[in-house]
């Protein structure tokens, strides 16, 4: 998310920051939600494996992440079918340059919800599984992928916000 707002104010000027700062609370509530199901899951889990049961440790392990899935796909849902009424809500007017910024890059954005909640769902269990060096690899890699696909969609595809958010939602694959 900073990478992003760092190639808006660089490339593509201040109503594309501002864009990007809209939607900004729509992905701090995602992650709220996504990190509240993982903590509760990695506690729930630590304790099974605390009791030696590591089949019901894997079973809490994987109701969470079915679970993240299932919050994923409702979120990007609701976001493709109301997304002029999302946008609305969190502030840009209809028909501005800022509106359409807006809407660009939230559904470019939004195509990512399953890797996005997926990394924040999975990282805790992996780091749980004492796998550390995972979690630093894949967010090398997430990142180096964000930059990458961040400054070809403003330099070589001029493809503005929506490249932006497509650019995020390929990294979270990574």
């Amino acid at each position: 998310m900073i990478v992003d707002n760092i190639v808006c104010g660089k490339f593509l000027g201040l109503t594309s920051v501002a864009a990007y700062g809209a939607v900004a609370p729509l992905l701090l509530l995602i992650m709220a939600i996504s990190q509240v199901l993982s903590t509760g899951g990695q506690m729930k889990c630590s304790e099974e494996l605390g009791k030696g049961n590591r089949e019901e440790a894997n079973g809490i392990a994987s109701l969470t992440v079915l679970i993240g899935f299932a919050f994923s796909l409702i979120m990007a849902a609701v976001c493709f079918v109301f997304h002029k009424s999302i946008v609305g809500m969190l502030g840009p007017e209809a028909g501005t340059e800022l509106y359409r910024h807006t809407v660009e890059y939230l559904l470019g954005f939004i195509i990512g919800a399953p890797g996005f909640i997926g990394m924040l769902i999975l990282i805790p269990f992996i780091q749980l599984d004492g796998n550390k060096k995972c979690v630093i690899n894949a967010t090398i890699v997430m990142t180096v992928a964000d930059c990458a696909g961040d400054i070809c969609a403003v330099t070589v595809f001029h493809s503005g916000m929506a490249g932006i958010g497509l650019a995020s939602s390929f990294s979270y694959y990574c």
